[in-house]
């Protein structure tokens, strides 16, 4: 199933830079959640639940703690790099930018 226009958005998104990413945020991950879950793959749950995770730090009335906020963005970098593997076609070398997205994302906190 390819999700070429879901994954250019996120990047897009996230090129932009977390700040201007922020206000979009919460849409976009509770939309990789449904789109993880509807696959129905154990491996993927994982991945959903740090994405949850994330999705709660980002919404808080508190701002996130940079250490832990880092940490996340990195952990979802590297759990969506390692599932690039597991891709085929267009979306594996768009899932595996996405991951490398998340990783500089996290770098720059």
């Amino acid at each position: 199933m390819a999700h070429t226009a879901q994954l250019d958005a996120t990047i897009d998104s996230l090129d932009q830079g977390l700040q201007q990413a922020k206000p979009n945020a919460s849409t976009n991950i509770n939309s990789w959640i449904t789109t993880l879950n509807e696959t129905n793959d154990p491996a993927l749950e994982n991945l959903a639940t740090e994405l949850r995770e994330l999705e709660g730090m980002l919404t808080s009335s508190d701002d996130p703690d940079s250490l832990e906020l880092r940490q996340k963005l990195d952990s979802v970098g590297q759990h969506t790099v390692a599932f690039a593997d597991k891709a085929s076609g267009t979306d594996a070398q768009k899932i595996s930018q996405l991951g490398q997205t998340l990783i500089e994302a996290a770098n720059e906190i």
